[in-house]
């Protein structure tokens, strides 16, 4: 309950400065995903916030002076380093966010939750539950077959 408490604290602080940006840059795009079994892909350039009950996530920062480092939650989990550039963290109840600069993110798993501001691209795929919205409309179920979104301008 405490990490949930925390969690919502640092969404809570993260979401005016969000809100201002997305409203300064109306090229920006929104994704939304809640409590999504499957897998989401983002490549884009701007914030994104998550967490997953269970799952892999594998975070390409290729050029880390444009933004801040990734942060990956709880320290404990399991962390590969893929290239100098590409880094897998395994494990359960893991929270991570990248702010700032371009990055790719995958994560596949179960119980997925993403918030994203930005411009770039994301796909979704192999859904069997939760439900995403783009752009701020309506939320609709995770595809089962590979979906591409486009985020922003």
């Amino acid at each position: 309950m405490r990490r949930v408490l925390i969690f919502g604290m640092l969404a809570a602080a993260l979401a005016a400065p969000l809100a201002a940006r997305a409203s300064a840059s109306t090229a920006n795009g929104t994704l939304s995903v809640k409590n999504a079994t499957g897998s989401v892909s983002v490549a884009a350039r701007g914030v994104l916030l998550g967490h997953c009950d269970r799952c892999t996530v594998v975070i390409t920062d290729p050029d880390p002076n444009d933004g801040r480092p990734p942060v990956v939650t709880p320290l404990s989990v399991v962390r590969v380093q893929l290239s100098e550039t590409r880094t897998s963290y395994s494990g359960n109840d893991l929270r991570f966010r990248v702010i700032g600069g371009f990055f790719r993110v995958k994560v596949a798993g179960t119980g997925i939750d993403i918030s994203t501001v930005a411009t770039g691209a994301a796909t979704l795929a192999d859904g069997t539950s939760g439900s995403y919205s783009v752009g701020g409309g309506p939320f609709q179920s995770m595809p089962g077959v590979r979906t591409a979104v486009s985020l922003g301008g």
